[in-house]
């Protein structure tokens, strides 16, 4: 129960705490001061608002998975933010992945079967999520005549029209036709691929290999890594010079311990990319080329693409990892600490296991045992789960003993 608390704790975003919190304090100060009592009900009505948004933006990515699967489509899986993650659960066949920022946004994931590949599907699939927002305006629009002085009202309806706006915000700002970032990584929004749903080559639309990719990545999961590594052969074979395939190469071997193979793939990415090739997954590339180099014993190198990562996403959770444990091995190691800091959540295994095992060397290299040890005592109680994380554990073990 109280694990389960930290998480929610962990997960609900601070602003609807503070929102709430101000109304409730106007509201016990107010003692029949009307100043006080509109201010109450003004953030009072402020957190409903971001309230509806937050739950607007769950409904908007079940949204592409419905029109998706009405389309033919097969739904593969929904992320809620980024960062630590929180929770991993299937609802039927459909993969729930929730971080520990899951207020800032969604991806919806669903791959279409060769005869169900359409235009008009993919339209549907990419405008799903701003149709369920759209029809949430419109209910609450019949229920309610809208109207901006909800932000003074005390009535019930000032319910109704936080969810008009929060809903309205959110079709809205998914129609804008642009590229965001998540991590690093280009992402087109609900309005530009609706509009490249009828722009762009069909074949651009529909990659025939997206099925498979998902079955491989699955397999992943499942860490049944060798036939993960055949799926991406086979594709290979068909879609030889694939960066984004060889980069997924390049990944299972190196989560199963074998660096040099791991680093052939690497290398074959990187001319590629100096030669102009255009790669959507950069970050992800020189992260985890750094750390197969690192792994390997080439410390500089690691340094460097620790580096061309940092720069391209620096506030990325990964990247700060490599980044941090980078700069500590180049001797940088308060900076390396600090940086490290930032993604430490004991709450959360990922990212804070590799982290501490990183500030373990770091504060030994200081000469202080007693933080030393307090991250040691977190890193023996976590379990090992894949080759290369021994590897790694080993690595800094052997140099603390030595040191």
């Amino acid at each position: 129960m109280i694990k389960k608390l930290k998480i929610f704790w962990a997960v609900i975003p601070k602003n609807l705490i503070v929102f709430l919190g101000i109304s409730l304090f106007f509201k016990l100060a107010a003692n029949g001061n009307k100043v006080a009592e509109i201010y109450s009900i003004a953030f009072q009505n402020v957190f409903f608002v971001f309230l509806f948004y937050y739950i607007g933006i769950i409904f908007h990515e079940f949204g592409h998975i419905l029109f998706a699967k009405l389309f033919g489509a097969k739904p593969r899986s929904i992320i809620f933010g980024y960062g630590h993650s929180v929770a991993n659960f299937k609802i039927g066949n459909l993969k729930i992945y929730i971080k520990k920022m899951m207020h800032r946004g969604g991806l919806a994931y669903a791959t279409f079967p060769k005869e169900k590949q359409s235009r008009i599907g993919y339209f549907f699939y990419c405008a799903g999520g701003i149709i369920v927002n759209l029809l949430f305006v419109v209910v609450f629009l019949l229920i309610e005549k809208f109207d901006l002085s909800f932000l003074f009202s005390s009535t019930i309806s000032g319910i109704s029209e936080a969810v008009i706006i929060a809903n309205s915000f959110l079709v809205l700002f998914n129609l804008i036709p642009y590229n965001t970032t998540n991590q690093g990584i280009s992402i087109e929004t609900d309005g530009k691929q609706m509009y490249n749903s009828f722009k762009k080559n069909k074949n651009k639309l529909f990659d025939d290999t997206q099925t498979e990719m998902f079955d491989a990545y699955e397999l992943f999961e499942q860490k049944k890594y060798d036939e993960a590594i055949q799926i991406y052969q086979n594709i290979i074979e068909i879609k030889p010079n694939d960066l984004l395939i060889l980069h997924n190469l390049g990944v299972m071997h190196y989560i199963k311990g074998e660096f040099d193979i791991a680093i052939s793939f690497y290398n074959k990415i990187d001319n590629a990319i100096k030669n102009g090739q255009p790669f959507n997954n950069k970050v992800f590339f020189y992260y985890n080329f750094a750390w197969a180099l690192y792994l390997q014993g080439n410390h500089e190198l690691a340094l460097e693409y620790s580096y061309q990562a940092y720069l391209i996403a620096a506030q990325s959770y990964y990247v700060k990892l490599i980044r941090g444990g980078m700069l500590i091995e180049n001797n940088e190691i308060d900076k390396g600490i600090s940086i490290l800091k930032e993604i430490i959540d004991f709450k959360f295994e990922e990212f804070t296991y590799q982290a501490s095992v990183f500030l373990m060397l770091a504060y030994h290299l200081k000469g202080d045992n007693k933080t030393m040890l307090k991250y040691k005592d977190y890193v023996k109680k976590q379990q090992v789960t894949n080759a290369s994380t021994a590897v790694f554990l080993n690595k800094i073990m052997k140099r603390i003993s030595e040191n």
